[in-house]
């Protein structure tokens, strides 16, 4: 991603430097003390209160987790009602800068804790910070990104492809032969997507790049920056998938399923092509139902367009801090999170206690964890408190050595990381941005499942692109063309 010379750059470069001087205090700036407990919401969070990385987090720390949690579906409305009613966790989750509206709310309330007067205190947060200094606004850092690498890739039955003779595809053009090849063996609609909530068209983004389209984007055309949901690449790309869906080879309920729909579809074998994060859950998924079925993944399909990827900026979800404790509480949890970014703090996410989870043998780790299957179990399995991990960063930076598949998942991620195209005006809304994005959202989702069931191509796309326009998309392309 692009930096800047800007005061956030001086202000990282000066914590940076006293950092250096303070990482042989980091257990001073952990927190230590008596412990104390830290309310931390997140998704699907479990914890452990007796475990051994409870147990090592509250020696090293001085913090005492105090877990709330909800189901994945369920999270941002209840952290919603947990603001609302005035019971705001210590330390939660949100979609940090990437959800502008959300976070500049909580920014501008006062609710989050501003951060880079703390950063010559704790070297690892300052250092975190510093890869990404575009989520500073007015020179200020509202919360910490949540490091990841994107795990998204389709996945196609392996082993109905060596019946049919066929490859996995590369092209959107052996996407297709290879979807009425599927069709015609196996019957049914061999391509399934979701979530509802995209009308389906999320899990199908890299057929918007293969045309020279994008999701969520903007590209440039005839000299000019333009929404890519109204792009000449997105209409082709449209009329890709209004094509496999006119002859049967794309899933009708596409735009109404949700993920869980679209992994039983293809479980169950009715669907051979999904996309979708969690590779591993698909494979073991899918050997519980058929031991003898096999899945391949890839990311990227070539079109016209090339290939692309909708990208991260290598980071989900941010963690922010609730700025109306007292002092002593927030510098606790900072030096909470000033362990966890230290090494010693990444290798009890990653692999837990030695001598409990893994032992050192010969210079490497040796997993001590239980063997199901053939399979080293996860540590999250055998001790709950694992999932702290994902306050921090999520599975695909960083796979244990025994981790099963290991070599299929960083080869997703390296795609992904190839390909992957950031948004670069996601931290740089226009006041039109704010003001028309979720109206015009909810209309490119409406109108594409129009124009791709229509008999009418060409004329629903032009009613479309019109109403975009009318609705607001003018004065969105207007004011981003003014910005420099």
């Amino acid at each position: 991603m692009k930096t800047k010379k800007t005061g956030v750059g001086a202000v990282l470069s000066a914590a940076l430097a006293v950092a250096t001087l303070a990482v042989a205090t980091l257990a001073l700036s952990c927190g230590g003390g008596s412990a104390e407990p830290v309310s931390m919401y997140h998704w699907d969070f479990a914890w452990s209160a007796g475990s051994p990385i409870a147990a090592r987090i509250a020696e090293r720390t001085g913090v005492v987790v105090d877990p709330i949690s909800a189901p994945w579906s369920e999270w941002p409305a209840k952290l919603n009602a947990m603001m609302a009613a005035g019971d705001m966790p210590d330390v939660f989750i949100t979609y940090g800068p990437g959800d502008v509206d959300v976070f500049r709310r909580l920014r501008d309330e006062g609710a989050i804790l501003g951060l880079s007067k703390y950063l010559p205190d704790y070297p690892n947060i300052a250092a975190l910070l510093a890869r990404w200094p575009d989520q500073a606004k007015g020179g200020e850092f509202h919360a910490l990104p949540v490091e990841t690498r994107l795990d998204h890739a389709f996945m196609i039955r392996a082993d109905r492809l060596d019946a049919l003779g066929l490859s996995v595809p590369g092209t959107v053009d052996d996407f297709l032969e290879v979807a009425r090849a599927l069709k015609a063996r196996y019957g049914g609609y061999p391509i399934s997507s979701s979530p509802a909530h995209t009308a389906g068209f999320f899990w199908l983004y890299p057929i918007f790049y293969a045309y020279g389209g994008a999701w969520d984007d903007w590209v440039e055309e005839e000299g000019r920056l333009i929404p890519a949901w109204i792009s000449a690449g997105n209409r082709e790309a449209l009329r890709f998938i209004a094509g496999l869906y006119g002859e049967g080879l794309l899933d009708p309920e596409f735009f109404s399923n949700s993920d869980a729909d679209k992994q039983e579809k293809f479980l169950s074998g009715k669907a051979s092509i999904v996309m979708e994060g969690n590779y591993p859950a698909y494979v073991e998924g899918l050997a519980k139902r058929d031991p003898a079925a096999r899945i391949a993944a890839f990311g990227t399909l070539e079109g016209p367009g090339g290939r692309g990827m909708w990208g991260m900026d290598n980071f989900f979800t941010a963690v922010s801090i609730n700025a109306r404790l007292p002092e002593a509480k927030i510098r606790k949890i900072l030096g909470f999170f000033e362990f966890l970014y230290s090494d010693e703090g990444l290798e009890l996410l990653r692999y837990g206690v030695e001598g409990t989870h893994w032992k050192n043998e010969d210079g490497r780790r040796v997993p001590l964890l239980p063997v199901a299957g053939g399979t080293v179990e996860p540590l999250a399995r055998v001790d709950p408190s694992a999932s702290l991990r994902y306050f921090v960063e999520f599975d695909a930076v960083h796979y244990p050595e025994w981790t099963p598949r290991r070599a299929e998942l960083a080869a997703i991620a390296d795609e992904a990381l190839r390909y992957g195209r950031f948004n670069r005006y996601q931290y740089d809304p226009t006041e039109a941005d704010a003001a028309y994005s979720k109206i015009l959202y909810d209309l490119v989702l409406r109108h594409y499942v129009e124009i791709v069931s229509s008999a009418d191509f060409d004329g629903a796309w032009d009613s479309f692109r019109a109403a975009f326009l009318a609705e607001g998309g003018a004065k969105v392309i207007e004011e981003r063309n003014k910005r420099p």
